[in-house]
């Protein structure tokens, strides 16, 4: 059996390639059930709709599975109705976090035969194990062991199984990313070269309303072993000649005690790369001890999820954290540490006004930041925040722009700032926070690093709309 996973095409001004754990990990779990898996990251090539269904159908593959993230909807569409016409023995199946927040709606359309929700280990082992035993798709609602997470249509109903939730994370097996040509991949900005990212753990517990997380991956947390980290992290040093690492968790700092024992297990390893944390740590959970072992395991840079410098906002969203309590936190952890703090904002909350987003940006321009980044709100499904608006009527989930939900774009009507306002706040965001004389090395540094310069300028006119 041949096993292809698909990355979707994406316009490379709006996010740039790089390599995706979540199907590097679902490709081991499918390695693992004994077939042939390839990934097909239509993105990184530059391929169009067309280039992408004809690169999948040559191919010939028994089943294919979409990465299917908001953005990528209509495109994870188009591609699927294209293979079922040219291949129609295939079986065309989704996941990740748009399907798992909307599957009825990714499904109505009927180029995809299923979605598999949640974590999506679980469910490609189950399900290929199933079509290998030559069960049919109609009758994998019933196939004993059950399929997690699986959702199909049987007599026009759309029905499912609950998702799977990975217990042990050591028993995944590294991700395998032997099936990606890495060394293809754009040096993305401020990473330090090379990089792959890495998992010590999966869920979140928080609740803030903007974010998908938990749908996926829930809100038990689960670690790996340390051990198994750091051999991981050496497996790819070896392997794949990295110039750093980034840790990828929801919540890398969530358990204090398990962030310390990687610290320094890292430290003691003598790996020869550095590692950053740019997810966007709580300040609540980055405790003086959490970031003092951050520091001396050579920690490059720190991603902080502040979101906001309008206490309604916060409150709104469910951060639990005052604005003040922010700003002296930051103030401690750049003054005791000295690691490369990036700050992530949004702007333009539905209740927010022009003096609030003013709030925000002036807020970020004070705080000791090296980085920062500022988003449009944009109401994913699967957030709280999404079906609020909803109820409230501000928008129909089925007449969203879906390849429009990428951040950087006005999705719905504002009830207090006009599109063009908006994205003009932004825009004038990025050039006072990076145009300030303290962050002039920053662009001397960036300048000599073409791969990073390109990066940057391409995401410079995407913002601004060029």
């Amino acid at each position: 059996m041949h096993v292809l996973l698909v990355i979707p095409p994406r316009p490379r001004l709006t996010i740039l390639p790089a390599p995706d754990i979540g199907v590097a990990y679902v490709a081991q779990a499918a390695r693992q059930a004994g077939v042939v898996v390839e990934v097909l990251d239509a993105h990184l090539e530059g391929f169009d709709t067309e280039q992408t269904i004809q690169a999948i159908t040559r191919r010939r593959p028994d089943v294919v599975g979409f990465k299917c993230l908001t953005m990528d909807h209509d495109e994870v569409q188009r591609v699927a109705r294209g293979v079922k016409r040219a291949h129609p023995s295939s079986v065309v199946v989704a996941g990740g976090p748009h399907p798992s927040a909307l599957p009825d709606l990714v499904l109505v359309e009927g180029a995809i035969d299923a979605l598999l929700i949640g974590e999506g280990e679980p469910g490609i082992q189950a399900l290929l194990n199933c079509l290998k035993a030559g069960t049919s798709m109609a009758r994998l609602l019933a196939a004993e062991p059950r399929v997690p997470g699986l959702v199909c249509r049987r007599d026009g109903e759309i029905l499912r199984t609950p998702p799977g939730l990975v217990e042990d994370l050591d028993g995944l097996g590294f991700p395998a990313w032997d099936l990606f040509p890495l060394a293809r991949y754009p040096v993305l900005p401020g990473s330090g070269g090379r990089f792959l990212p890495v998992l010590t753990s999966r869920g979140c517990p928080c609740s803030c309303r903007f974010c998908a997380s938990p749908r996926l991956h829930g809100r038990v947390l689960r670690w790996r072993s340390i051990e198994g980290v750091i051999a991981e992290i050496r497996w790819l040093v070896d392997r794949f000649e990295l110039q750093t690492v980034s840790i990828f968790d929801d919540n890398f700092a969530a358990n204090p005690d398990h962030a310390i024992r990687f610290c320094r297990a890292f430290r003691a390893a003598r790996l020869p790369v550095p590692f950053d944390v740019p997810q966007g740590l709580r300040l609540d959970t980055l405790s003086d001890a959490v970031a003092d072992e951050l520091a001396m395991a050579g920690c490059r840079l720190i991603g902080l999820g502040l979101e906001s410098g309008v206490q309604k906002s916060l409150d709104r969203m469910g951060k639990g954290l005052r604005v003040d309590q922010i700003e002296a936190r930051v103030r401690r952890v750049k003054q005791r540490t000295g690691i490369p703090l990036n700050g992530f904002f949004i702007l333009g909350f539905p209740h927010e006004t022009i003096r609030d987003v003013w709030q925000t940006i002036r807020f970020a321009l004070r705080l000791p930041l090296d980085y920062a980044a500022f988003t449009l709100f944009t109401p994913f499904p699967g957030t709280p925040i999404f079906d609020d608006m909803v109820a409230a009527g501000y928008f129909h989930p089925h007449q969203l722009p879906w390849s429009n939900l990428v951040l950087d774009r006005p999705v719905f009507a504002h009830p207090k700032i006009s599109q063009i306002t908006l994205k003009r706040l932004q825009t004038l965001a990025y050039l006072l926070f990076y145009l300030h004389p303290r962050r002039w090395r920053f662009f001397h540094r960036i300048f000599w690093q073409e791969a990073s310069f390109l990066s940057y300028a391409r995401r410079f006119l995407s913002i601004a709309g060029c």
